[in-house]
């Protein structure tokens, strides 16, 4: 299968305050652990498996900066030399450690899926931005593959590429598809990613939000820069159960 194609913008939905205030005026995007978000099987640890020597698991924690000790390695291969389930064990536990040095932040490639606003956007009255994708490397971003079962992937000997962990960073249940989610992962583990203005394509206002107070927010955001970016607001549909988009224009 090829790798999906970099989506030229992408969306994230966010309460109105901390739309306007915490990304576009001080311009950071907020990154979080796996640990934290709303799904108990995000950042799954069973979805991996590990068949690994001892060699292995030394070379393999140094280049992965897994915090693993020689007491840890050395009481597995006492208990049990030739024991692969324990192996697998004290790397699933190594791999939840792992989603506190994680950090993700997530966006959809849809501007205009209703429940994307209901449960994430404060229920329409939030705003949904934009981003351009230009200077995001593809290692950082990935674009997240709904499935009804998951298989494992296996981690084996001298195998130490990405795969594996980007299977573990981008896999969800099928129930979660109407996300059309894409992931950017921190490459330097920082909670808070600077970006610059130009980046910013796109600006939506929730159908709920007051007209006057999107009038107010956009004369505002262009004093500051945002001279480039597109604004619009949402509008409920009148024959159908559906959100259009209205470039506001003055």
């Amino acid at each position: 299968m090829k790798d999906k194609v970099k989506p030229p913008i992408i969306y994230k939905f966010v309460n109105f305050k901390t739309g306007v205030l915490d990304i576009l005026i001080n311009g950071n995007i907020k990154f979080s652990r796996p640990s934290s978000f709303n799904d108990p099987f995000d950042c799954y640890e069973e979805l991996l498996e590990y068949k690994l020597t001892r060699e292995d698991i030394i070379k393999f924690a140094k280049e992965r900066n897994f915090v693993i000790t020689e007491d840890q390695i050395n009481d597995v291969f006492l208990k049990n030399k030739d024991s692969k389930n324990e192996i697998n064990e004290l790397f699933l536990e190594i791999l939840k450690g792992q989603k506190d040095n994680t950090w993700v932040s997530c966006f959809s490639k849809e501007y205009d899926e209703i429940l994307m606003w209901s449960h994430y956007a404060e229920k329409h009255k939030g705003i949904c931005i934009g981003f351009s994708t230009y200077n995001i490397e593809n290692r950082n971003l990935l674009h997240v593959d709904y499935v009804n079962d998951f298989e494992k992937k296996v981690v084996e000997s001298n195998s130490f590429d990405v795969k594996p962990y980007d299977y573990w960073l981008k896999t969800k249940y099928i129930k979660w598809s109407y996300e059309d989610e894409v992931r950017v992962i921190s490459s330097n583990g920082n909670e808070f990613l600077q970006f610059q203005k130009n980046m910013v394509k796109e600006v939506y206002f929730g159908s709920e939000v007051e007209y006057s107070d999107i009038i107010k927010t956009v004369n505002n955001l262009k004093k500051l820069g945002y001279s480039y970016t597109i604004f619009y607001r949402m509008l409920k549909g009148n024959n159908n159960f559906s959100l259009s988009r209205e470039k506001i224009i003055f």
